[in-house]
């Protein structure tokens, strides 16, 4: 940008109330646009917030800054500085002294003591809602912190009961298979129990059809004994056998009749006093009553 183009410390009244002064070579901090032709196009954008008096113009790259009111003013060459003055000042203004030129001339900026005053309160809160964020974050790390632990125990118990959980299975797989024998050696028994209650079964017949032969070979003949067991006796001798029992009676001059388990290895010992016709005789099929006399 030539000299001519930015003619340092010239003001131009834009409209009534609203005129800028331009200054070569700097430009404030703030919101870039692109894209903008001419340093009066840059000038309007200025006139959007009242609040931001300084734009800065860059013809080579069609870019306006428009300042923040707090922003720092940075050397650049080739950058058209513009500045929102008082009408005042000029050749109505006898007081008036144009800003120094010349390498290493740094103008006075004319930013009024509100709008200092202004930059001031809102750095203040600027740095009170720093404060506040700064506190916010901590909570916030802190509250991470916290999650961060109970996300390492979560993980620690998930841990302990996966470590559970395979145990129980295998526990349980255990159990399974002894459920499993427990069931086969079941079965086993209740064949082995049927085999035994089957046999068992054969033997009882066979010992009864061995007792009933038995038995029958045994009925005493109808002259001199009878089947079954008398009442009336006037004696009993506990846990004697038949052949014992006869010889018991045969030695007694009272005993007419005897009565004994046939079967039995031994039995009760029943004399009697009354001839065997006259005896009442009760339904036991394995013992006999004999005369005392009966060979």
């Amino acid at each position: 940008m030539e000299i001519d183009d930015c003619p340092d410390g010239q003001r131009i009244t834009l409209r009534p109330g609203y005129t800028v002064e331009y200054r070569r070579g700097r430009y404030r901090e703030g919101d870039v646009h692109n894209g903008v032709n001419s340093r009066e196009e840059c000038i309007q954008l200025c006139q959007v917030d009242p609040t931001r008096p300084v734009c800065s113009f860059h013809e080579p790259t069609k870019k306006c800054i428009v300042g923040n009111r707090c922003g720092r003013d940075i050397v650049r060459e080739g950058v058209c500085y513009m500045i929102r003055v008082d009408e005042i000042h000029g050749e109505e203004d006898p007081f008036y002294v144009p800003p120094p030129t010349g390498s290493g001339g740094k103008p006075d900026d004319p930013i009024k003591e509100e709008e200092m005053h202004a930059c001031q309160t809102e750095k203040a809160a600027c740095t009170e809602r720093e404060g506040a964020l700064q506190a916010e974050h901590a909570a916030c790390q802190a509250q991470k912190g916290t999650l961060q632990a109970e996300s390492s125990g979560c993980l620690a118990r998930e841990t302990v009961l996966q470590g559970s959980n395979a145990a129980c299975e295998a526990q349980k797989a255990t159990l399974q298979a002894k459920s499993t024998t427990c069931k086969a050696q079941r079965a086993t028994a209740q064949n082995a129990n049927a085999a035994c209650q089957t046999s068992l079964q054969q033997c009882n017949d066979r010992a009864g059809a061995s007792a009933t032969s038995m038995h029958a070979s045994r009925t005493p003949p109808a002259h001199c004994g009878r089947k079954g067991w008398a009442k009336g006796w006037y004696n009993v001798v506990n846990g004697m056998k038949m052949g014992e029992c006869r010889q018991r009676c045969q030695s007694e001059a009272r005993c007419v009749a005897y009565s004994d388990d046939m079967f039995a290895d031994w039995g009760n010992c029943y004399l009697y006093e009354k001839q065997l016709p006259t005896l009442e005789m009760g339904p036991y099929p394995y013992w006999g009553t004999y005369a005392k006399d009966c060979a």
